[in-house]
């Protein structure tokens, strides 16, 4: 954070902040929800998913399952999708939330109601004034996710409609026991690999001499009908944790930083 002096005569401030950690710590929230899923994906397919299972300690008490663990693996992959998506979205929404607090205490003037005499303390004073307004961001129960989208003019169409279907889909899967009362139309983005533009399904893949090897990432839309139980696969997740960390979450970025000027400071009469 840096704080200038607006005026030799006057005791008012502005500060500008670095807001480049919040985006960082973002992204290594949406890294950790997606290797906690790879690492189910592993264990699940290599087996040790059930074996590891028992015998863990939770403090004083071991978990032991009954007759053994097998039976919980067959559903992992599905609860450890839905659990790293949940994860995604709720860091997503927390870092909007920052965002728009920020937004907030730049149009406004923040107050200060105390003889402040160091810099340090001036500037633990801001921090604590920002914290204060993300919370009251985070517990406004009317700033719907939407409305907290369209505190960001400019988002691509691309962007916006990808981010309120996954808020759709999270809404859904939190409030409607999974199953949607509508169609839900979700955006991602495969990954797919394609040598002289014939689609590779899996690797290794068989190249000769003078083939075109091409890496696309194709936008498509996963339809979750209404009515029908939502499964979420792990592909699905990934893709929309890539779009969040690679595109999304840097646009609205972006646009913040673009848009807000340093927040005035002023003492208190």
């Amino acid at each position: 954070m840096a704080i200038s002096q607006n005026s030799n005569t006057t005791p008012s401030l502005s500060a500008a902040a670095d807001l480049t950690p919040w985006l960082c710590e973002l992204n290594a929230q949406l890294d950790g929800a997606l290797a906690d899923l790879a690492h189910t994906i592993h264990s699940v397919h290599s087996g040790t998913y059930a074996r590891d299972a028992n015998g863990q300690s939770f403090g004083l008490v071991q978990a032991n399952f009954v007759p053994d663990a097998t039976h919980l693996a067959t559903r992992a992959l599905e609860r450890a999708a839905v659990t790293c998506f949940r994860s995604a979205i709720a860091s997503f929404i927390s870092f909007l939330d920052r965002l728009i607090a920020f937004q907030d205490l730049a149009n406004e003037k923040v107050i200060v109601d105390h003889d402040i005499t160091k810099l340090d303390d001036l500037y633990s004073y801001l921090n604590s004034q920002v914290n204060r307004r993300i919370g009251i961001v985070a517990g406004d129960t009317s700033l719907s996710n939407r409305k907290k989208i369209a505190r960001f003019p400019g988002l691509s169409e691309v962007s916006k409609r990808a981010v309120l279907s996954y808020f759709a889909l999270r809404r859904c899967i939190e409030h409607h026991q999974s199953v949607p009362q509508d169609d839900i139309h979700v955006s991602v983005w495969a990954h797919k690999l394609f040598i002289d533009d014939v689609e590779v399904p899996q690797l290794p893949a068989r190249c000769t001499e003078g083939q075109r090897v091409e890496y696309r990432i194709i936008g498509e839309e996963r339809i979750f009908l209404k009515g029908s139980k939502i499964t979420l696969d792990s592909q699905d997740v990934h893709s929309i944790i890539v779009a969040l960390r690679g595109s999304i979450a840097p646009e609205i970025f972006n646009l913040h930083a673009a848009r807000f000027q340093p927040i005035p400071i002023q003492s208190h009469p």
